[in-house]
């Protein structure tokens, strides 16, 4: 394998350090195990073995090292370059690293939940939940996904009398084809402003307040925004929670490559979009055959991993504008992920101050306004969008706040 050597690591040996930077190594477990201790949460600590592997998500998207891994025994570990992601078609990246990534990110997204609802003594969603759930959607305006919801959930209990279903069907009287006028076929895929050829694609005009698919929904898709964007949520403690904010050459609902049964998000349109959907099947044979997609996908589930442990950092730290910076931060490098212009002095974001709020557990977005109103370099802009002014002094704000709750953290 091009690239690549065998390494050996003496029981107790460091092999990374939290804060580290990281090389353009990563490596996978061929004997022994290791230990991963992740200060500041709770001094969480995972083991990994025989054919795991660590490192990648700092390797790929060029962070520090989020924990400290540490030989638990005698170890063996082959070390790769991640100059071969983007042209090894081998199993080493088509079954190992591909698929662990997005166990990886459903297994932060579980954490950082589970510790929302132990830092707000609530408990989880769960299925019979289903009704309670289109109702804050429908409640907040959502009645277009509401009325997705209400059509499921017809599927979802059929042993159930569906009279209180159609009822609430017919009382939301929303004519479906305002919200998804039009279904056409499309034959390719634009990812990175690369068109790659994708067969059997289907290709959907969506209105805002289209419902792409619901946290209820059993999909067999895989969702690609050409243009527009698309909110993701799901509902926690009664509010709707932001997850991310998808925007073109986003590729969404991919968690049910591995065969999740629900998607346990929402995707709402915010503005116009087009919407390719792909079949998993398709999509999963896209992805192991074409290196260049392939490639793009590990880089941005990689960033979402490290972004899902960075919203589960901030849950611990105290001060509301470092929870607010740290946050930021994650989402700025997710819009720069792809950017190879140096010069770029400032950033838009497509989240709103509400969305900021919910994803950092305070559901009073007037406290996160306060602080984002006296702050310098972050402005919201008419549409109560967050804008970095400065980047410069933005990231040089954010190290010192880091710096500052590390202290207190360790």
């Amino acid at each position: 394998m091009l690239n690549s050597k065998v390494i050996e690591f003496k029981k107790d040996s460091i092999i990374f350090v939290t804060g580290g930077i990281p090389n353009t190594k990563f490596y996978k477990i061929l004997f022994g195990s290791v230990e991963e201790h992740i200060y500041g949460i709770h001094s969480m600590v995972n083991t990994y073995n025989e054919n795991d592997i660590i490192g990648i998500v700092s390797a790929v998207i060029g962070e520090p090292y989020y924990s400290t891994i540490i030989a638990k025994t005698n170890v063996t570990l082959l070390e790769i370059d991640i100059s071969t992601l983007d042209s090894l078609d081998n199993s080493i990246v088509s079954d190992s690293v591909y698929t662990e990534l997005i166990e990886f990110l459903d297994i932060w997204f579980n954490k950082y939940f589970d510790e929302l609802s132990y830092k707000l003594h609530i408990d989880h969603y769960i299925e019979k939940d289903a009704l309670k759930i289109a109702k804050i959607y429908e409640e907040n305006g959502h009645k277009y996904t509401a009325l997705k919801m209400y059509k499921q959930m017809k599927d979802m209990f059929p042993n159930e009398n569906t009279d209180l279903f159609n009822r609430k069907i017919e009382e939301l009287d929303i004519d479906e084809s305002l919200y998804n006028p039009s279904n056409d076929i499309c034959n390719y895929l634009e990812i990175n402003d690369k068109n790659l050829p994708v067969p059997n694609v289907d290709l959907c005009v969506c209105k805002p307040g289209c419902c792409v698919y619901s946290e209820l929904e059993n999909s067999n898709n895989i969702y690609i925004l050409k243009s527009g964007t698309v909110g993701i949520y799901n509902i926690f403690n009664d509010k709707i929670v932001t997850r991310m904010i998808a925007e073109k050459g986003s590729i969404i609902g991919y968690r049910t490559i591995l065969g999740k049964e629900y998607l346990k998000t929402t995707g709402i349109v915010l503005e116009d979009a087009q919407i390719q959907i792909v079949r998993k099947d398709v999509f999963y044979d896209l992805t192991i055959n074409n290196n260049i997609v392939k490639y793009h996908l590990i880089k941005v589930i990689c960033r979402r991993i490290y972004n899902a442990i960075t919203k589960l950092y901030v849950l611990n730290i105290k001060s509301i504008i470092s929870k607010i910076y740290n946050l930021l931060y994650a989402l700025v490098k997710t819009e720069l992920l792809f950017n190879t212009n140096n010069d770029i002095k400032y950033v838009k974001l497509e989240y709103k101050v509400d969305d900021i709020s919910s994803m950092l557990g305070i559901f009073d977005s007037d406290r996160v306004k306060i602080e984002l109103e006296n702050d310098k370099i972050i402005l919201i802009d008419k549409t109560d969008k967050i804008v970095i002014t400065d980047l410069e002094k933005f990231y040089q704000k954010y190290e010192k706040l880091k710096r500052l709750d590390n202290d207190k953290l360790l």
